[in-house]
């Protein structure tokens, strides 16, 4: 009986040692992706904090000495509705294994934008959290993303697509894991930073207007995009799919004083992409991704 209580709690700590919190009810390894919300924005702790690194370095960093983050081709505003490439850079000599988690945010602490793993990219994923009631999205590395080709320093890159309609401060909030490789959760180092960025003025084509007149769902689409009017749509109102870069895919007229329509996606492939539905001089702009 003894035996078998001892191989008991074995498997028990075993697994506790290899799993690491839940993203979407699916079980999380810890070397293949963060903690839940452990970026250390408002209302979020840092891995640190929650225990799982316990006695980490915890540095905030001011002068991007170990990491840097990059904006498209080095931007420092963004334009609304506008899609990016995001590139996370950390340098730390003899680090053999590196994390990070990273939530893009108003200044109402709300998830802000849409995070994306780019098409074939294995080194990042997605994962859902809830703060406050809030739900935020955030990018953290995977399994084959911790190890650095290049001893010392590692770059892992995703896609952030601002929203049409808002146009205030966004604040990128990461931290960064260099970590000693003793396979414990101790003795590690935790970079953390908060990178905001400030809206350009020109380039806005969202009518704020009318935006809200139109539901379009859902955000995270396979095969069709539902788009809703709640009086029916104006005359002469059209509905056209647009590549975050502003080539234009598909195009359709809604029928006049219909309350509902359906776009089929089967033609596009994953990725980001932006809804305009065109009624007059006036044109309401929403993002959505396509994700099988």
């Amino acid at each position: 009986m003894i035996q078998k209580l001892l191989l008991l709690c074995c498997s028990l700590m075993t697994f506790a040692l290899i799993t690491a919190g839940k993203d979407g009810g699916e079980t999380v390894l810890k070397a293949s992706g963060s903690h839940i919300s452990s970026t250390g924005a408002p209302g979020e702790q840092t891995c640190a904090q929650s225990g799982c690194h316990v006695d980490a370095t915890l540095t905030n960093e001011v002068n991007n000495e170990v990491t840097t983050l990059t904006l498209g081709n080095g931007e420092k505003t963004y334009n609304p509705a506008t899609f990016y490439t995001i590139t996370l850079k950390a340098v730390k000599a003899g680090v053999r294994r590196f994390g990070f988690q990273i939530v893009a945010l108003d200044t109402n602490g709300r998830s802000v934008g849409t995070l994306n793993v780019p098409q074939g990219n294995a080194k990042v994923q997605r994962q859902k959290g809830d703060i406050n009631g809030e739900e935020r999205m955030y990018i953290t590395h995977t399994t084959s993303g911790n190890k650095p080709a290049v001893t010392g320093q590692i770059e892992w890159q995703f896609t952030w697509s601002s929203n049409p309609g808002y146009q205030g401060k966004v604040t990128f909030y990461y931290c960064v894991n260099a970590t000693n490789m003793d396979n414990t959760n101790a003795g590690d180092q935790l970079y953390l930073n908060a990178i905001p960025f400030n809206a350009t003025t020109s380039g806005v084509e969202e009518n704020a207007t009318t935006a809200s007149a139109y539901q379009i769902y859902p955000t995270i689409a396979q095969d069709n995009l539902t788009i809703k009017h709640a009086i029916g749509f104006p005359n002469s109102t059209s509905c056209r799919i647009v590549s975050m870069s502003g080539a234009m895919l598909l195009q359709d007229k809604l029928n006049a004083l219909s309350t509902s329509a359906t776009i089929p996606l089967e033609t596009l492939p994953n990725g980001c992409y932006m809804v305009q539905i065109v009624s007059g001089a006036s044109i309401s702009t929403t993002q959505f991704i396509v994700q099988r």
